[in-house]
């Protein structure tokens, strides 16, 4: 499990492992367990986050973005 605390804007990536077989199937994928994610606390400005996945899929804090970045559209 990943305990993350995201400000608004930030990402979270939630991909495949690369030492899976590309060829999984959805059905396969979650067979081991459904992906959880839990909001721990939230602030104005944060969220703290708890992210439990199965073996086949990693879960991962994505690169923060740069200050000229646009900001992600919250819709």
């Amino acid at each position: 499990m990943l305990v993350i605390t995201r400000k608004r804007g930030e990402r979270i990536v939630i991909a495949l492992d690369p030492d899976s077989d590309p060829e999984l199937r959805a059905a396969d994928l979650f067979a081991q367990g459904p992906l959880e994610i839990i909001l721990v606390a939230a602030t104005r400005s944060t969220a703290r986050l708890a992210i439990a996945a199965a073996k086949p899929l990693i879960v991962r804090r994505a690169p923060r973005r740069a200050a000229a970045d646009p900001p992600l559209d919250p819709d």
